[in-house]
Parts: C-alpha cells; sequence; structure tokens
C-alpha cells in the first residue's frame, strides 16, 4: 500500500509539475498530492480538460500583437488563467475575446499593408521591408514614415555610414546651391531626417537648373504687366529649384490667363533672379591637369564626382589649357 501511495504521489507530482512548467499555479493542488495522492490523482483526471484549455488559452494570449493596445487586459486574463480554477463559460469567453482581438488586429494590419501597397503600385516605394517581422506599432510607424517622405524613408537596418556619405554628400551640393544664391533652405532643413526624399527631389529639379535660361526667355516674354501680383509670385519661384518645373508646367496657362486681362501696369517688368552661373552639375572625374570641368552638356551623362567650379565655365582656354 505505501509503494502504490508513493506511487501515485511522484504520478501526481510530474503531471502537476508538467502544468507549471505550462504556467498554471499548482501549489495548493501539490499540497493535496502530499496529504491525499488517491483523490487528488482522480481529481485531477477530471480538471486536466480544463487545465489544457487554460494552457491553450495562455499560449494563444502570448501569440497575440498587443503593441498598439490591449497590454494590460491581456496581462489580467493571462494572470486569470495561471491562478484561477475558472470554468467552461469564462473559457469560452477568453475564446470570444481572443477572436475579437485577433480581427481588430488583423484588419488594422490590412489597412496598413493597402497604404504600403498602393504606394509600392505607384513606383514611390524604394526600399522593401519585411513587414511580417513588424509588430503594428512598428508597422504604422514604418507606413507614416513613408507617407510622410512620399516613400523614400529607409529603415534603421540600412548602413548608418552609407547615410552619413549620402547626407554630407548632399548637404555639400546644397550648401554650394544656397551660396550661389537659389533657394534651398527648405532641402537644408529636411536633408539630415530625408535625405533620400531630398535627393529625389534635387535629381528632378536638375535638368530644370540646367535649363534655367530658358525658362527665363520664356517668362520674359509674357505681358507680366497684366498680373503684377502673379509676376511678383513668379520672381520668387524662379528662385526656388523646387518650383521650376511647376513654372516650366504652367507657362501655357500664365501665357492664357495674361492674355484675358487689361493691362494693370504699364510701367512693370519682370525681373527674374539670374543666377551666376548656367547651373550646378555633378561631373566626371576627368583626369586633366588643372581639373577643370569642360563640356558642360557632357557632365550629364556620367554622374561621379562633383564640380563647383562656375567661374572655369566663364573663363577662356589659354592656349596652354590641355582638353
Amino acid at each position: 500500500m505505501d509503494t502504490l501511495w508513493k506511487k501515485l504521489e511522484l504520478d501526481g507530482l510530474e503531471l502537476l509539475e508538467t502544468y507549471e512548467h505550462a504556467g498554471l499555479e499548482v501549489s495548493e493542488w501539490r499540497q493535496r498530492v502530499f496529504d491525499d495522492p488517491m483523490n487528488a490523482m482522480e481529481r485531477m483526471t477530471v480538471e486536466r480538460q480544463r487545465w489544457d484549455a487554460r494552457v491553450a488559452l495562455i499560449q494563444e494570449f502570448n501569440t497575440l500583437d498587443t503593441s498598439f493596445s490591449g497590454d494590460e487586459e491581456v496581462a489580467l486574463r493571462q494572470q486569470l488563467l495561471a491562478t484561477e480554477d475558472i470554468g467552461h463559460d469564462v473559457l469560452d469567453e477568453m475564446k470570444s475575446f481572443i477572436e475579437r482581438f485577433t480581427r481588430r488586429v488583423e484588419r488594422h494590419r490590412v489597412m496598413l499593408e493597402d497604404e504600403l501597397a498602393a504606394l509600392r503600385r505607384s513606383g514611390r516605394l524604394e526600399h522593401e521591408v519585411r513587414t511580417s517581422e513588424l509588430n503594428l506599432v512598428e508597422l504604422e510607424r514604418h507606413v507614416a514614415n513613408l507617407t510622410r517622405s512620399n516613400g523614400a524613408y529607409e529603415s534603421s537596418s540600412q548602413s548608418s555610414m552609407i547615410h552619413s556619405r549620402m547626407r554630407a554628400s548632399i548637404a555639400a551640393e546644397l550648401e554650394s546651391l544656397r551660396q550661389a544664391g537659389w533657394g534651398v533652405d527648405k532641402w537644408l532643413a529636411e536633408v539630415e531626417d530625408a535625405p533620400l526624399q531630398v535627393a529625389r527631389e534635387l535629381s528632378d529639379a536638375r535638368p530644370h537648373l540646367l535649363r534655367h535660361d530658358v525658362l527665363r526667355r520664356r517668362l520674359l516674354a509674357l505681358p507680366w504687366e497684366r498680373d503684377v501680383k502673379l509676376a511678383l509670385e513668379v520672381e520668387l519661384m524662379s528662385q526656388q529649384p523646387p518650383w521650376l518645373a511647376h513654372l516650366n508646367l504652367q507657362i501655357p496657362n500664365y501665357t492664357t490667363h495674361l492674355a484675358s486681362r487689361a493691362i494693370e501696369d504699364e510701367g512693370y517688368e519682370l525681373q527674374l533672379w539670374n543666377p551666376p552661373w548656367a547651373a550646378p552639375l555633378w561631373c566626371p572625374s576627368l583626369n586633366t591637369a588643372s581639373g577643370r570641368c569642360f563640356n558642360p552638356l557632357q557632365r550629364l551623362k556620367k554622374h561621379t564626382k562633383p564640380c563647383w567650379k562656375p567661374w572655369m565655365l566663364a573663363r577662356k582656354k589659354s592656349p596652354s589649357t590641355k582638353t
């Protein structure tokens, strides 16, 4: 009898240890095993179905994404499952809660994935990230950053060295533009946080910087004495690289608009800002003795090294200059 008693006690303690490792509080049942192993084993056989359900629910709660909301409520429910011998009605309510919570998170996640897919379809998404590895808050922050930067946001996993070099290169070019008189303060303020976005906008503006003289000629040919207020706005925009594309596109509209208006100020003349050189250019690295940048059109063929020597463009070649 003592042998059977001891075996029941060991079997009961082993069973309780399994559930304890799964997260249940079993100290009270352990004492019952010591007091009356046979009766405790009979009762535990009846209770095991509920214990298995409690363990399964605790594991399901552990998989819930509570990064956005519900953290405290989930923790309280897990504590209840671990410490209380709750009935089937409470277990059913726990299951319903998990289903509702999961559906809510999935709907939120699908909405964010749809926004990400829209950026991808538009061709504005520059870097892909494994969103399956992000929790809901991380995914929402990722999508928000991409939306604010028009798809140019980079994740923190990318090389900080590349970021630093890219920012330094863009900042140097922008500073050269600023010193030349171009209005690039907005880009200078944004380059630290969104270097890719600034780089893309700057790249889009370069063709218009190159053809600024053509833009000036087209604008000066219009009768701006018919709308002085608009003319003053155009004067300001002509010095802002981000607005040059807009000005080029608006010339047909300006022509129609001005033609329909009477003269406001017959003596008014459009005063457009004239940059000190034709345009800032990214030049190929030419192994010339002087390091000068010749043939402006050739500079656009290969972007490897910045060259900011506008005074050399105006200088006449001397007989000794190597080409």
